[in-house]
C-alpha cells in the first residue's frame, strides 16, 4: 500500500484522505479487511429487504451447475432457476444453519 501511495505521488497523484504511512486521515477504515462491521450491516439490510440470502452450496454442487451452464449453452452464473438457495424458507435457512453450527 505504502508502495502504491509513492508511485502515484510521482506521477503528481496525491490525495486528501486515505490509509497513509502516517496514519489514516478522515473517512477511514480504507483496508477491506477492517470494514467487515460495515458489510455485515450492508448484508443485513440486503437480507431484510429481500435482496440478498445465504447459499449453502457446495464447490462441487456449484460445478455442477456450471457444468449445466455450459452444456446448454447458458451464462455462467448463480442466479434463476441455478440458484437453488434464493427459494429457501426462512425455517430452512435457520436448520441449514443450525446443522452447519454443529459440525
Amino acid at each position: 500500500m505504502d508502495e502504491i501511495i509513492r508511485s502515484l505521488g510521482g506521477y503528481g497523484i496525491f490525495f486528501d484522505e486515505g490509509p497513509f504511512p502516517d496514519g489514516e486521515k478522515s473517512y477511514g477504515p480504507y483496508k477491506q479487511s477492517e470494514r467487515k462491521h460495515i458489510y455485515q450491516i450492508c448484508v443485513k439490510e440486503l437480507m431484510r429487504a429481500g435482496h440478498a440470502y445465504p447459499c449453502f452450496c457446495t464447490p462441487e454442487e456449484l460445478d455442477h451447475v456450471r457444468q449445466e451452464q455450459e452444456k446448454n449453452k447458458d451464462d455462467i452464473g448463480y442466479y434463476g432457476t441455478y440458484a437453488s438457495c434464493r427459494s429457501l424458507t426462512y425455517e430452512q435457512i435457520e436448520e441449514k444453519i443450525k446443522r452447519k453450527n454443529h459440525l
